[in-house]
């Protein structure tokens, strides 16, 4: 009998513990912080580091402090972040077009890209460039799109070496 009452109050607070995390909404690994809406990512995104370090790639950090992103590379053998360059991001809602899903993005620096060429030079093609963000990070999806469309799955903490 007392195995049995022990189980059922094992079983409780593990109820109790996976209630408390997923009721707050959001992502449990940052105190139930919502990143739902985009004054959610607003209000959370400021001070949150971002890592992808896949062996065998080029690794990324993003920071975000003082309303700017600080993006570092590195790899595996480098044994350090070195220093960062800034830049300005954008946070936008953006629908997912195979699921019509809403979500909130965080749309960093800028890419430019040929998006097609005009003919009106007499000694070629002109190209048509159009611009892009260079990453665009889903929060509560935790995944980094890089320019070209390609995900990368980030830890929302830093790397320590």
């Amino acid at each position: 009998m007392k195995k049995l009452v022990l189980k059922r109050g094992l079983i409780m607070a593990v109820v109790a513990v996976c209630f408390a995390f997923t009721s707050c909404g959001g992502n449990s690994i940052f105190g139930g912080k919502s990143w739902d809406t985009i004054a959610d990512v607003q209000k959370n995104i400021d001070g949150t580091v971002w890592t992808y370090t896949q062996p065998n790639d080029i690794w990324t950090k993003l920071e975000f402090k003082n309303g700017k992103c600080y993006v570092y590379h590195s790899n595996r053998n480098k044994g350090s972040w070195g220093d960062p360059y800034c830049d300005d991001y954008e946070i936008n809602e953006v629908v997912k077009k195979q699921t019509s899903e809403k979500n909130v993005v965080v749309s960093i620096g800028k890419d430019y890209y040929v998006r097609s060429y005009t003919s009106t030079y007499m000694f070629g093609d002109l190209p048509n460039y159009g611009e892009r963000a260079e990453y665009t990070l889903s929060p509560k999806e935790e995944i980094l799109y890089t320019a070209s469309g390609s995900p990368l799955s980030v830890h929302p903490e830093d790397y320590k070496w």
